[in-house]
């Protein structure tokens, strides 16, 4: 039986982007450096390959990994409204910028809004 290297992907819970990937050494023949266990893992047919691929997810910073994604996918405290907008209430322009809608209006999340967790 042969044995390779197990990927391990770590994702911000809330936007599920990548927060780290590292490989963790099978024990085979070959030097335990993050370089080999990387070509170990890649050397398998594709199926194995994604068989092997652990993925967990993180609440580190509150499940996002930047001030847009906290905007986006938590929510903003809004500089016009003086009030906490949901992430529900949130969407993106056509400039894909973050806006929520009050009457009609935009408000863009702008350097002035808050977030949550950056």
């Amino acid at each position: 039986m042969s044995f390779h290297c197990q990927k391990k992907i770590i994702r911000y819970h809330y936007c599920k982007h990548d927060a780290s990937e590292s490989y963790e050494f099978c024990g085979g023949d070959h030097e335990d450096t993050p370089e080999e266990r990387q070509e170990c893992w890649e050397n398998q047919p594709t199926k194995k390959r994604n068989a092997s691929t652990q993925i967990t997810t993180t609440m580190e910073d509150g499940g996002v990994c930047c001030r847009d994604c906290d905007a986006e996918f938590i929510g903003f405290y809004c500089c016009n409204c003086q009030k906490f907008v949901e992430a529900d209430n949130v969407s993106r322009n056509d400039e894909n910028n973050l806006i929520h809608i009050v009457d009609d209006t935009e408000h863009e999340f702008c350097d002035d809004c808050y977030t949550k967790n950056y």
